[in-house]
């Protein structure tokens, strides 16, 4: 199969006006977080065994843009179908949360049950990925994590950054591996205020699955995605180039 090209758009001097420095910066660093994170699922990706994405919102819309536009060129470009992308929200039990907490855990296991019958429906069968932008207790992750597992699919975690706490890093990522019993992929780049709502351009419901809109900032934030985007292009260029001559569907 002749390999499909594709061209790196450059980004408009439109969204060039609007990315400041230091978001510049910001958007920069997450381009390289996600090409390591990509070199690192190079495995699960040559297999196309990632058939569904799914953004931890708020914050890890923006690498879950990345990702998930990264495996729909990787896998287009062979002939396989892209993955589904999803964005559902996440949080950690806390002694204010209370009712919240419930009925926000309770709205995710809805919309999951509902993102399943999708994918059962459409033939699916692959893994799910989890995006996040940090990892530091993991309770907010495990709560999505769980409720995946519970709707009958298996998942796999990629994080731009995981805090280090009172140990390494790599000790960290074996611990929640172990402990959750899936494969966490993981960078050092301990990107904790990259995503903030002016560039995620959403923010958590007070108690739903959803991400709401932040009206205030839509001029930005579509700059930003341009931004994400085109970085997402480039990642699968240069990996489809290095990569073998063709993916091979899952069995």
């Amino acid at each position: 199969m002749e390999r499909q090209r594709f061209e790196r758009p450059k980004v408009s001097r439109a969204t060039e006006k609007l990315i400041d420095r230091e978001d510049s910066e910001t958007l920069e660093r997450l381009e390289k977080s996600v090409a390591s994170l990509v070199s690192d699922m190079k495995e699960r990706i040559n297999g196309a065994e990632y058939e569904l994405v799914i953004g931890e919102d708020a914050s890890g819309r923006l690498p879950a843009l990345m990702l998930g536009t990264v495996l729909k060129d990787v896998y287009e470009s062979r002939g396989i179908r892209a993955p589904m992308v999803r964005f559902l929200t996440s949080s950690r039990p806390t002694k204010e949360s209370g009712d919240i907490w419930e009925k926000r855990t309770a709205a995710v296991r809805e919309a999951l049950s509902e993102i399943k019958k999708t994918f059962d429906e459409s033939g699916r069968n692959g893994k799910v990925l989890l995006v996040t932008d940090v990892i530091d207790t993991g309770n907010s992750m495990e709560g999505l994590l769980r409720a995946v597992q519970e709707a009958g699919m298996a998942p796999e975690v990629a994080t731009v950054a995981l805090l280090k706490g009172d140990s390494d890093s790599y000790t960290r990522a074996e611990a929640f591996e172990k402990h959750w019993g899936v494969n966490v992929y993981w960078t050092q780049n301990h990107l904790t205020d990259v995503f903030r709502n002016r560039l995620s351009g959403v923010t958590k419901s007070k108690d739903g699955a959803y991400a709401v809109a932040n009206d205030r900032t839509v001029g930005i934030v579509r700059a930003a995605r341009e931004r994400v985007i085109n970085a997402a292009h480039r990642i699968a260029a240069d990996f489809i180039a290095e990569s073998p001559d063709g993916l091979l569907p899952r069995a």
